[in-house]
């Protein structure tokens, strides 16, 4: 399976513990394509990732035809920050270098917390986490989520789906159904929206199915989360966890030296 990370220069510590997880515990053979968003100093990154892969294949892009003609549109009057926006066109876009039937989207924040087979994850596209889709008057997200369902669907004249996946990485997408989803819509125009995201879109065009919370990953996001070594251990020996992740923003100390002493121990770290 294919394997996409969109990034750019505020990411490149998170890229390169991510590049290392991916070669050290990715098992099969893969190709993974890694979108230089802001293409700032690409001979960096280059020298910085080629030596990590020597087991999978590294493709970097910054400089396809399409890529470089900006994808999305420069003038979201709602002053969302356009580097999200188009970060999220991209994982859709880059469907068309794609050579196996599903790729994997990560974030550059995600690195591999153990020996895994993303063919072998208990979901077939998704990340494993699938809500009711419906507005929400207690939880700000879930109901930002909502409104841009409503958008999708008047604008694509399209129903609204009984359930949709949690917009979170890592996602596996069918690359057959990005396909049809980018020939069927004009994401410059649906995107001028204030909270878009690639993955609820994505569940117009495949059928996410009933609720389910069997996520394969553990994101740490905000900034009041504390979690010691004993937690952190506990994570890391949980089998179910293939995919770890601390959101760029948190910064209590206890949570990142914990996860700092993680990643030594895995070797991604101090190289």
């Amino acid at each position: 399976m294919d394997i996409v990370t969109v990034t750019y220069t505020r990411e490149f510590e998170q890229q390169l513990i991510q590049s290392r997880s991916l070669n050290q515990f990715i098992l099969e053979p893969c190709t993974h394509y890694i979108i230089i968003e802001d293409r700032f100093n690409i001979q960096q990154w280059r020298l910085a990732l080629e030596p990590i892969y020597t087991r999978h294949k590294l493709v970097i892009i910054h400089d396809h035809p399409e890529f470089l003609r900006g994808y999305v549109m420069p003038d979201n009057k709602w002053g969302n920050g356009q580097g999200w926006i188009r970060q999220q066109c991209l994982k859709l876009w880059i469907h068309r270098l794609i050579k196996t039937d599903r790729y994997l989207v990560l974030d550059s924040k995600n690195w591999i917390a153990r020996e895994t087979d993303p063919e072998l994850w208990p979901m077939f596209d998704g990340c494993g986490v699938i809500l009711e889709f419906k507005p929400s008057v207690e939880d700000y997200s879930l109901d930002c989520f909502w409104q841009w369902g409503v958008h999708c669907s008047q604008t694509l004249g399209l129903p609204m789906p009984k359930t949709t996946f949690s917009p979170i990485t890592p996602f596996i997408l069918r690359t057959d159904r990005v396909a049809d989803l980018c020939q069927r819509v004009n994401i410059d125009d649906l995107f001028r929206f204030p909270f878009p995201s690639e993955f609820i879109l994505y569940a117009f065009f495949s059928d996410p199915g009933p609720y389910r919370l069997e996520p394969v990953h553990f994101t740490v996001w905000g900034p009041f989360w504390e979690l010691d070594d004993e937690k952190i251990k506990s994570i890391e020996q949980d089998p179910e966890i293939q995919v770890f992740a601390v959101h760029r923003e948190h910064d209590h100390p206890v949570t990142l030296a914990s996860v700092g002493a993680w990643q030594a121990r895995l070797g991604l770290v101090g190289v």
